[in-house]
């Protein structure tokens, strides 16, 4: 391979590179290793993005040595484009940031999470979704942006250990962005490594944990006088300064303050305070915010808190400079906060959003906010989250659409908790249109990624968060026919000749498909209070409102083995289908009955003991194709066999749990004393689908 390789001209394999970079990092390792000549021209590719998962200062140190050796080996320092220092774990970056010290003793106890790799981080993100996706795992996928509350001066005690790491950030010339996700302080020392820098070029600062410690603590009412940190002033005004996460945990109201609704929001006033005034953060291009629970209602308008900001700050110029975002995010953390119109019409306030490029909206948005957004004009949007409210009415999803059909430039669009029983995600093309909106497929183009999210947290208990029917799949197709890359939460129901025509659906209605995510719900419908019957499978568990039909028919549509996962693949049919992931999801997520009586529900979750037993069906599988000769290869995904202690957990055992009699039913012949017990079953074949494909497991 490498002798003919060696004939191509250095622009295509660059170009090859390129591809390979972007659609399977590893192919592109194999690629290098193929020959010195290949490994020279990956290598500017290879060294493209550099991650630190820093767990302890002995560590981080001893990584960077290792970094700069392998730099200065292969003379690739001006290859580094991006530096990604993110926490090891939530709970080991606490670790350090607690007290400002880490016991490097620790060290082996975390030596599998802190090192430092030639890759984006994977962290806890869902990495098959952004494999199909396409898009890096360093991505915004999820805002983490969480910050711990340290004093202001741990940020100067800490510098020193931070030092080697700078260092190294001199030797890049290329560095075009650093993302920080530690949980404390931007160090002082990284800040004037960057700004060393910027006589070249400016590195882009991309703050995934903004929290100003200034402020006063957390809960608090602020400090009347707020005497301004040198660092967090050189902070804030940096003209590196490009991406800001925050997650308000600010946002609740001291006892002694009922009434004062200014204590609400300290860091996002703030943040609005910086992002409108001039000379603070100029260069400023994406915001993400997540609210805590504390917001849980829409806020009135607040006037500008004064004093936030200490007086080195507060003196400069109040003219509202013109900041033009490119990218924001809107969310929540947990709780029930919203996104309102009036939260929506703030931020056109605070900056320019005709040119945003890229907008997740991943709280549910009402009906006000949405019918701000249909007030704008987003000309250059190419990426769109869209959470849906909670029992939405058909009005509002007829809006959802309009909406998205307003977006020319459209490419990837991902909406999370749409209600499938209310209405598709879909206007009907043979109906006529009104409001003047053209609902063309012309208007939808451009899109490439569709991303349906089977998120029930959001949904009510009679909603469906599923397709079950392939005129929904042929309607969505005939609305985005250029979809490339899809994910989509399908309906299971035993592989019955219904769950066969909606896989055959999606390769009818979707002829451009690349890469196909399918998250097989197999959740138990929602049931009303039933009656015992004579019968097993019909008598009623107490205290569900669902019979043991029910929880048997959850436990095989979980089921999902390799040769189902084949029947799946040759069900769609695609002939230009590359990749394809598919796992079964929502076997636990049992929704209460609404009439359960009330001395029931104390009692009512059973999921810890129906868990084991998902855990060994709900397998996940990736089907690709390997070659142009369309060879196929099918992996395991998450093949590790679940651990659990039978001193402390014997409820967890299959022999003690109370679902081993549904287990025994649908699979008679497995001895579960065995310890492979888990892999002796099989799945309900697909109807009328023939697996023709080779077994070849990773």
């Amino acid at each position: 391979m490498a002798l003919n390789l060696v004939k191509f001209p250095l622009e295509i394999l660059l170009h090859i590179c390129e591809l390979l970079s972007h659609a399977h990092e590893p192919s592109l390792r194999c690629f290098a290793l193929a020959s010195k000549y290949c490994y020279a021209i990956a290598s500017c590719l290879l060294f493209r993005t550099i991650t630190f998962k820093i767990t302890t200062p002995s560590k981080l140190q001893a990584h960077v040595r290792e970094c700069t050796r392998l730099l200065q080996r292969d003379g690739a320092f001006h290859h580094v484009r991006r530096l990604v220092l993110v926490s090891g774990g939530f709970e080991h970056g606490n670790k350090w940031s607690k007290d400002g010290n880490a016991n490097d003793e620790e060290d082996a106890e975390l030596s599998n999470f802190d090192r430092w790799q030639l890759s984006p981080a994977p962290l806890n993100w869902d990495l098959h979704h952004q494999r199909l996706r396409g898009i890096p795992n360093h991505s915004d996928s999820a805002c983490r942006g969480f910050a711990v509350r340290t004093p202001v001066h741990a940020a100067y005690d800490e510098d020193a250990k931070w030092a080697p790491l700078a260092d190294l950030i001199r030797l890049l010339p290329a560095l075009a962005d650093l993302i920080y996700e530690w949980p404390t302080q931007f160090p002082p020392c990284l800040l004037q490594a960057l700004h060393t820098k910027t006589c070249n070029h400016t590195t882009r600062l991309h703050l995934r944990s903004f929290n100003l410690r200034m402020l006063g603590e957390r809960g608090l009412p602020p400090p009347k006088t707020i005497t301004g940190d040198s660092h967090e002033l050189d902070l804030i005004t940096s003209p590196c300064l490009h991406a800001i996460w925050l997650a308000d945990c600010d946002g609740r109201v001291a006892p002694q303050q009922e009434d004062d609704r200014t204590s609400i929001g300290r860091q996002l006033d703030t943040l609005e305070q910086i992002v409108r005034t001039e000379g603070l953060a100029p260069n400023l291009r994406e915001v993400r915010l997540e609210l805590t629970s504390e917001g849980t209602s829409p806020l009135p308008p607040r006037p500008y808190p004064s004093g936030w900001l200490p007086g080195e700050v507060g003196a400069r110029s109040r003219k509202q400079q013109p900041v033009a975002l490119e990218y924001l995010g809107l969310g929540c953390r947990y709780g029930f906060h919203q996104i309102t119109g009036f939260q929506v019409q703030r931020w056109t306030e605070l900056a320019e959003l005709s040119g945003l490029q890229a907008l997740e909206l991943t709280a549910p948005v009402t009906e006000c906010g949405l019918d701000t957004l249909l007030s704008l004009r987003f000309p250059d949007l190419t990426t769109l989250s869209f959470l849906s409210t909670r029992n939405p009415s058909m009005g509002y999803l007829n809006k959802v659409n309009r909406f998205l059909a307003r977006l020319p430039r459209l490419e990837s669009l991902r909406v999370m908790g749409w209600d499938w029983s209310i209405g598709p995600l879909a206007p009907d093309l043979t109906s006529t249109t009104t409001n003047g909106d053209d609902l063309s497929p012309a208007c939808v183009k451009t899109l490439v990624t569709l991303w349906l999210d089977h998120r029930v947290d959001t949904l009510s208990p009679y909603s469906r968060s599923s397709v079950i029917s392939p005129s929904e799949i042929a309607r969505l197709g005939a609305f985005y026919p250029h979809v490339e890359i899809l994910s989509i939460p399908i309906r299971r129901s035993k592989g019955d000749a219904d769950e066969a025509a909606r896989y055959k659906a999606i390769g009818a209605s979707f002829p451009r498909l690349k890469r196909l995510a399918l998250n097989l719900d197999a959740s138990a419908p929602m049931r009303e209070l039933t009656r015992e019957g004579v019968s097993f499978e019909d008598k009623w568990v107490q205290p569900w409102g669902y019979t043991n039909r029910h929880i048997m028919d959850v436990m095989a549509n979980s089921a999902v083995d390799d040769k189902l996962a084949r029947q799946i693949f040759e069900a769609v049919a695609l002939p230009g289908l590359e990749t394809m992931m598919v796992r079964a999801e929502g076997g636990g997520d049992f929704k209460m009955p609404p009439d359960l009586p009330r001395e029931w529900r104390g009692r009512w979750d059973y999921k810890p003991n129906i868990t084991r037993f998902l855990r060994a069906l709900a397998r996940e599988w990736i089907i690709d194709t390997v070659n142009p000769r369309r060879e196929v290869r099918i992996v395991k995904v998450g093949a590790e066999k679940w651990k659990w202690r039978p001193e402390t957990q014997p409820w967890m055992m299959p022999s003690t749990n109370d679902f081993l009699e549904h287990f025994k039913r649908l699979w008679p012949d497995i001895n579960l004393k065995s310890e492979d017990w888990y892999d002796q079953w099989k799945s309900w074949p697909l109807t009328g689908v023939t697996c023709t494909l080779e077994k070849d497991d990773a």
